[in-house]
């Protein structure tokens, strides 16, 4: 198995991005603003997550998870907020 990560982005396509933002404005700055929009809105629509890990903390009551609060049981991920465990 290959657990190698590709680029969600490749250089060309965020190239292309830059380009044209920098043809409408004539600014490179907003040529990286314009890729970052992009991953924003990837983010937004739910299609990029944004991974946490979460720890299990310990109350009178069991364990929460340190992001969401949810009770948590000796699973790997929260089963409120999806994050890994850290063990």
């Amino acid at each position: 198995m290959n657990n190698e990560r590709k680029p969600l982005l490749s250089d060309k396509a965020a190239g292309d991005i830059a380009w044209d933002a920098y043809k409408v404005s004539s600014s490179p700055e907003l040529g990286g603003i314009a890729v970052r929009n992009y991953y924003e809105r990837l983010i937004t629509e739910g299609k990029l997550r944004v991974v946490e890990h979460a720890s299990p903390v310990h109350k009178l009551s069991g364990l929460l998870c340190s992001i969401c609060s949810i009770s948590w049981q000796d699973d790997q991920y929260c089963r409120g907020c999806g994050n890994k465990i850290k063990r």
